[in-house]
């Protein structure tokens, strides 16, 4: 199933008939994006970049398992433990239908002391933000991070991290090389999607390790075979387990 045919066919997929795309969509769209739908369930959305973009809706349980999950790549990467109270910042989207700005804002928590900023804000006035904020750690874009490391590397921005962790776009190895001239530390990177997120995260040795119990991960080709282990396919087939 694409998603083009999850979207197509959507109010027939979904099991709850109190849920239908158009009033779904209405929902995004509002101001209320950011709140419970029918006080019970998280609603997101993808960005649309393929060209459709989807809509993917959580229960409570579901929404907790989601939380559990996104936490696993900071244990993995060695960030410090929230008892530690670290200053973090979170550069990511804003917009209330995105996964990175709702989960930002459901694992708040006085223990985290946290910096929430606009990935689309300009970028003297992120530098700004950092530089009175003073974080340790920062989740941000890897597009971002670049412009970042730059102003670092500039002097204009004057932070001094100690973690750094990067999300929802390819991470080149140049923007790596330029973090660890900028701070001497390297990134850990995760690959995810809104739907199940992460795919995959890095450990402390460097690798990417495929996460895979709470989902079926196929590497398929184009038409939708299974390829060996170490061949290149075409698209990955994504079942999701809760």
């Amino acid at each position: 199933v694409t998603k083009a045919m999850l979207m197509a066919d959507f109010d027939r997929v979904l099991t709850d008939p109190l849920l239908r795309l158009a009033d779904l969509e209405a929902h995004l769209a509002g101001p209320q994006a950011d709140e419970p739908y029918l006080g019970r369930y998280t609603v997101l959305s993808t960005s649309g970049s393929t060209g459709r973009r989807g809509v993917f809706v959580f229960d409570d349980a579901e929404w907790v398992q989601a939380l559990a999950a996104i936490t696993r790549p900071l244990q993995w990467a060695g960030a410090p433990p929230p008892w530690t109270r670290p200053r973090s910042a979170i550069i990511a989207s804003a917009a209330g239908w995105h996964y990175s700005a709702r989960i930002g804002r459901a694992l708040a928590s006085r223990w985290l002391p946290t910096l929430r900023l606009d990935a689309g804000a300009p970028l003297a006035e992120l530098v700004g933000e950092l530089n009175a904020w003073q974080p340790q750690a920062l989740a941000v874009y890897p597009s971002v991070l670049l412009q970042l490391a730059e102003e670092q590397l500039a002097g204009r921005l004057r932070i001094g991290l100690r973690h750094i962790g990067t999300s929802a776009e390819r991470l080149p190895e140049a923007t790596r090389q330029r973090v660890h001239a900028a701070w001497g530390i390297r990134v850990f990177d995760t690959y995810g999607a809104t739907e199940y997120a992460p795919i995959a995260t890095e450990c402390r040795e460097g690798h990417l390790h495929l996460l895979e119990d709470r989902a079926l991960i196929e590497v398929v080709d184009h038409r939708g075979r299974a390829v060996p282990p170490g061949e290149a396919g075409a698209r990955l087939l994504l079942t999701v387990l809760d």
